[in-house]
């Protein structure tokens, strides 16, 4: 039997439950996003390796950040975002960012151990008078049990003329973080992807 508009009978309230059931699954799924959203919002999920880059605040020169994790092209301003790692931050200098505090950082939430990580930096470009340039970066790794932030390593270095790219580091990280033994060395990789 059908209705004078020529719908079946009883299909009008079968669209509206469907409509309604939608309308409460899409509810459902906006809250649970910011519910999530909000846990965490520094972005760093515990076992996490974070990389951080400084050089001074009165510093017109921009310094670049440059990751590679295990099997995965480098991270860096070129190419921000992964497999395991993230540029979370990429600073020009206080020229072209209005916010600048001349620090970059890249994330890496995803940590395999026992696999080679390779820190580089490079000098990308120099807008204030050509001297050394200080810089130092500091890799740490967030606890899974308390949520702390331990410092794995420290390492600093002085850069001095344009386009210059140094390894800052080379290391593996154990299953239960820290360092592997005998993995630290400054063997120089190229991870810069443009030209410059």
């Amino acid at each position: 039997m059908k209705k004078s508009n020529g719908e079946p009978k009883g299909f009008g309230w079968a669209y509206r439950d469907f409509l309604t059931a939608l309308v409460i699954i899409f509810m459902t799924l906006a809250l649970l996003g910011i519910v999530f959203h909000n846990k965490n919002k520094s972005g760093i999920t515990p076992g996490s390796l974070m990389v951080e880059l400084y050089w001074p605040v009165q510093s017109m020169d921009d310094i670049d950040l440059w990751i590679e994790a295990p099997n995965d092209t480098p991270v860096g301003y070129i190419r921000p975002r992964g497999l395991s790692c993230d540029l979370l931050r990429d600073d020009l200098g206080p020229l072209h960012t209005r916010d600048s505090r001349n620090y970059e950082l890249v994330v890496c939430p995803k940590i395999i151990p026992n696999q080679e990580y390779i820190v580089n930096v490079m000098l990308y470009d120099i807008n204030g008078i050509p001297t050394g340039v200080p810089v130092k970066a500091k890799i740490r790794i967030s606890e899974t049990r308390n949520g702390i932030n331990k410092t794995l390593l420290r390492k600093s270095t002085i850069f001095t003329y344009q386009g210059q790219e140094t390894t800052m580091v080379r290391f593996k990280i154990r299953k239960r973080g820290g360092i592997v033994p005998g993995s630290i060395n400054t063997l120089f990789k190229r991870l810069f992807l443009g030209k410059k």
